[in-house]
């Protein structure tokens, strides 16, 4: 009997510690099933905090790709400034004959004076007229800091000094026009028979837009009718 009682004991015991050793094992598996659960979720919020970010960046590209198109293009002002009009020995007649019939033709060319080349736009204005007087042409045109100049608008008026009516143009070429851009420009006319025989002057002017400007007179000798001066 007591045999038999010592072996319950052993077999009680026995069954105890089995009950604890399973126990400890659910308890390290539930454990690690848990654990298991965090790490992936931890992995998977990182891989997703990853994708995010790699998006961000990429999204940012087209922005600065946009900002270097919207870079402005600069540009250079026009700044033209005609030299002194160039006049050679056979761009005009110095004697002419004051006749209303015989047609003469003068020429010249116009320069830029900061580079010494012809001028390569059509916005500067050219004026021809005929004055006895060269010194009151020169006056008026200085008179008032270049007022008149500094106006193309009154270019259509008589100037002071000029002799109005002296000169008939042709219609294809006025009185005032653009300068020819490289190239010159020209005038065909006749003298009105009215014109006192003598010395006068060609005065020509180029104006760019009443900002920069600059002219020349050549003398020429006006013959009266039927007299060619020979």
């Amino acid at each position: 009997m007591q045999v038999r009682l010592d072996d319950d004991k052993h077999y009680t015991t026995q069954i105890h510690f089995d009950r604890i050793t399973v126990y400890t094992l659910l308890c390290f598996a539930l454990a690690g099933l848990m654990l298991g659960f965090a790490a992936g979720g931890f992995l998977n919020y990182t891989i997703s905090h990853a994708k995010v970010d790699t998006h961000e960046v990429h999204a940012s590209r087209p922005s600065i790709a946009k900002h270097a198109s919207s870079q402005a293009t600069s540009t250079v002002e026009e700044n033209i400034q005609p030299g002194n009009p160039i006049i050679g020995t056979g761009d005009y007649a110095p004697g002419e004959q004051a006749d209303g019939i015989t047609t003469y033709k003068f020429s010249t060319q116009i320069i830029d004076k900061n580079t010494n080349t012809p001028i390569q736009t059509d916005d500067v204005t050219c004026r021809l007229w005929l004055t006895r007087d060269a010194t009151a042409t020169q006056t008026a045109l200085r008179a008032n800091n270049y007022a008149l100049p500094k106006n193309p608008g009154s270019f259509r008026q008589p100037f002071p000094a000029e002799e109005e009516g002296a000169l008939n143009f042709a219609k294809t070429s006025p009185q005032v026009q653009p300068c020819a851009p490289s190239g010159s420009t020209s005038w065909n006319y006749t003298l009105s028979p009215t014109s006192m025989h003598g010395t006068w002057y060609l005065a020509v002017m180029a104006d760019w837009q009443g900002r920069h400007y600059n002219w020349y007179l050549v003398s020429i000798t006006v013959n009266p009718e039927n007299n060619t001066g020979n």
